[in-house]
């Protein structure tokens, strides 16, 4: 019998973790995954509502972990002002341009994917020695002048 909202019962603990307490990939299924996630967000804001009070309970009453959920529930409206529209158009059409180059991604090799990735990583290393040496260089004037 399940204590809590969002607890396993013990059957179904057993069923999914079995006799050595060790969650069993087999058992999961397409049904059991949102179950899962729903569990934990539970063991989560259980904690946090007893360290947090009442103010962290106003809030869980007006929102949802399921996207929307509490905007279609009447619990929240939607601001369109406060929507991101830009990043959002953005995000469309990078998925669009991807989605019309992505025969090409994986040719050669993966040889786009693999340069993109090292060549990021090289770019996000140099801006960050650059980076410090300028704040060393700084730092060195500051102590020179005071």
């Amino acid at each position: 019998m399940a204590r809590y909202r969002g607890e396993l019962d013990e059957e179904r603990e057993r069923e999914l973790y079995g006799r050595e307490g060790r969650l069993r990939r087999e058992s999961l299924g397409a049904y059991d995954e949102p179950y899962l996630g729903r569990r934990s967000v539970e063991n989560e804001r259980r904690p946090a509502l007893r360290r947090r009070g009442q103010p962290y309970a106003d809030y869980l009453a007006v929102t949802s972990t399921i996207p929307f959920a509490a905007i279609v529930g009447g619990r929240q409206r939607l601001v369109w002002r406060e929507l991101p529209l830009g990043t959002l158009a953005a995000g469309v059409g990078a998925a669009v341009v991807l989605r019309l180059v992505h025969a090409g991604l994986f040719a050669d090799g993966g040889l786009w994917i693999v340069l993109a990735a090292v060549g990021g990583g090289g770019i996000a290393s140099l801006q960050s020695w650059l980076r410090a040496r300028r704040q060393q260089a700084r730092g060195s004037l500051q102590r020179v002048r005071g």
